[in-house]
């Protein structure tokens, strides 16, 4: 019982954290958000460039990312594709299933966390115009889109696996 008291405050502290660290919605950049159906050729040089800041990542071609989040076969993911003078600078994929959502994939170029964040907030609205309560997705525990996760409401759970967000 005593356990389950201490992870019961260690929670309400960590929301709490959560809660001080909201930030309002960055002003956009210039970019724009936009659904698209499937990655395309073009889009090659921005995932390579925004792969550069990860010591490893899984792959990330556009047979994969199409084969992954845009054949309708893999489940109802939505592709949501940032971009600033006609050029991509980053991309989330959320999905959501019997009124849970999940922020599967998100990847921007190295030094645009305000994009990674207005890129979250756009997931966030999707999952709430979708009825779920929450939006969830884990990362490595030092992720460079943590910051973005946090001032957006997300807050570590202190999943065993690997760090969950939960935006409550």
């Amino acid at each position: 019982r005593g356990d389950r008291l201490r992870n019961i405050s260690r929670r309400a502290v960590r929301f709490a954290a959560s809660l001080l660290t909201r930030r309002p919605a960055p002003r956009a950049g210039g970019w724009t958000i936009s659904t698209i159906t499937r990655f395309a050729e073009h889009h090659e040089p921005f995932i390579a460039d925004a792969l550069s800041q990860f010591d490893l990542v899984a792959d990330r071609s556009i047979s994969y990312l199409n084969w992954r989040f845009c054949d309708r076969r893999a489940g109802p993911f939505t592709v949501r594709l940032a971009e600033q003078g006609g050029e991509p600078i980053g991309y989330a994929v959320t999905r959501v299933l019997d009124g849970a959502a999940y922020l599967a994939d998100i990847l921007v170029r190295p030094g645009n966390l305000p994009v990674a964040e207005a890129l979250v907030r756009d997931s966030i609205g999707l999952a709430s115009e979708a009825g779920a309560d929450s939006l969830i997705t884990r990362l490595p525990r030092r992720h460079p889109y943590r910051r973005a996760l946090a001032r957006t409401g997300f807050f570590d759970r202190g999943h065993i696996a690997g760090e969950l967000f939960n935006h409550q």
